[in-house]
């Protein structure tokens, strides 16, 4: 996929892992965290559900509203702290999980 909209059209590399070996414990995994994600108040659906929360934002003249282009975000994110958060959400919201799998907190991590 190219990104017209960076100097130099960089390209993104765009491979399905429908069918590989982890393609469904990868989404069984995410059917399980799903729920937690809810619970966050950062959380942003999509591009409207953004659009919507800057609506209600004010900026004052003596401020600026910047956002900044993620790169590689999963990427970036260490996966030890990853899973402490992980960890935090099932400790603090046991029932999410035991309301969809018969899997323990530490069965998941």
């Amino acid at each position: 996929l190219i990104k017209t909209h960076k100097e130099n059209n960089p390209i993104r590399p765009i491979v399905s892992f429908i069918g590989s070996p982890t393609y469904n414990i990868a989404k069984h995994l995410s059917k399980l965290l799903m729920p937690y994600t809810n619970l966050v108040q950062q959380k942003l659906k999509n591009s409207l559900s953004v659009k919507q929360t800057l609506e209600n934002i004010t900026v004052e003249d003596d401020q600026e509203l910047v956002s900044f282009d993620v790169k590689s975000l999963f990427t970036s994110i260490p996966q030890e702290f990853a899973r402490d958060c992980v960890k935090e959400s099932l400790e603090n919201n046991p029932q999410l999980l035991q309301e969809q799998s018969s899997l323990s907190p530490s069965d998941l991590l």
